[in-house]
């Protein structure tokens, strides 16, 4: 007998308030009592990225599970147009996968860039614009429809700055990003991309390193230098987290290869956020559902259910 009341949603092409489609799918329980997780995948990859937690019964029997390719990324439109990058458009596409799934309160997890990105230090900017850009911060400060239960990082602070970049990255991450954004020729965009993936996690199925590699490799290099390069205002997102009115739970990995576990926790007692919960998992990489699978769905779920 079948106990799993998964219900499964495939794929499908969501519109945007501004036209913009946004590829998107879920699965889960419905029932009442299961909280709702937004998951946000990372720099250049796409939603399949979350595969192996969409196929865990013990994920799917308690939780609803809704991830979306993000304006720029897999399946959903590359748009070039400045207006197309505006940190409203960003939250707006959160909010048209909610509506599409009937959500009205949800729990939000970024993954790495899904909760911050980088921005001068990667694109050597001149123009003295070091704004942070993070996922968080755009639905916090333009989302009017979805209620936010709490927010989930997975090794990545809520945003970074070149003032701190160095305290959080190392030196090797932030030259295979830069090289990323900004490849001198095909063959050092291959290689890089390849360095990156494996940087990511060395004990990833290869159907999930293709997944990571195929979403790299989708994405107009333009378009990687309109994600790096927007504008937006972190300030509600940090207020809020003073204020503790945004509860956070801050999830590193012991053989992470990307992000430092020290530089992760010091940004957070340094922005002063209030209700702060810190779980570092010794065996996880940059993949933590992969490389980590039953201790990083106990912290997760553990700490959901908690709130």
């Amino acid at each position: 007998m079948n106990l799993d009341p998964s219900t499964i949603y495939e794929p499908r092409l969501v519109k945007s308030a501004d036209g913009t489609e946004i590829c998107t799918d879920a699965a889960g329980n419905r029932a009442p009592n299961c909280p709702v997780i937004v998951l946000l995948h990372g720099f250049s990859v796409v939603k399949e990225a979350f595969d192996p937690m969409f196929v865990d019964p013990l994920w799917t029997r308690n939780a609803f599970l809704v991830r979306y390719d993000i304006r720029g990324h897999g399946k959903s439109s590359k748009p070039l147009a400045d207006d197309a990058w505006a940190s409203e458009r960003m939250s707006e596409d959160f909010e048209a996968v909610c509506k599409e799934f009937g959500v009205a309160k949800a729990f939000v997890l970024g993954w790495s860039l899904g909760g911050m990105a980088v921005r001068s230090a990667l694109l050597q900017r001149t123009d003295g614009c070091d704004d942070p850009v993070t996922q968080f911060a755009d639905i916090i400060a333009h989302n009017v429809s979805v209620e936010i239960s709490g927010l989930i990082n997975v090794e990545g602070p809520p945003y970074i700055d070149a003032a701190i970049i160095s305290r959080v990255s190392n030196s090797e991450t932030l030259a295979i990003l830069g090289a990323l954004a900004q490849p001198t020729s095909v063959d050092d965009f291959q290689e890089t991309t390849l360095q990156f993936v494996r940087r990511c996690s060395n004990v990833i199925s290869p159907d999930l390193c293709r997944v990571l590699l195929e979403g790299v490799i989708v994405q107009p290099r333009a378009v990687t230098g309109r994600l790096l390069s927007r504008q937006q205002n972190p300030e509600k997102l940090l207020q809020g987290g003073r204020d503790g009115k945004l509860d956070v739970l801050i999830v590193s990995g012991g053989e992470d290869r990307m992000v430092g576990v020290e530089g992760l926790r010091a940004v957070y007692e340094e922005i002063g956020w209030k209700k702060c919960s810190f779980k570092h998992l010794d065996k996880a990489d940059h993949i933590p559902w992969a490389s980590s699978a039953e201790a990083f769905r106990d912290a997760v779920l553990g700490w959901v259910k908690g709130r």
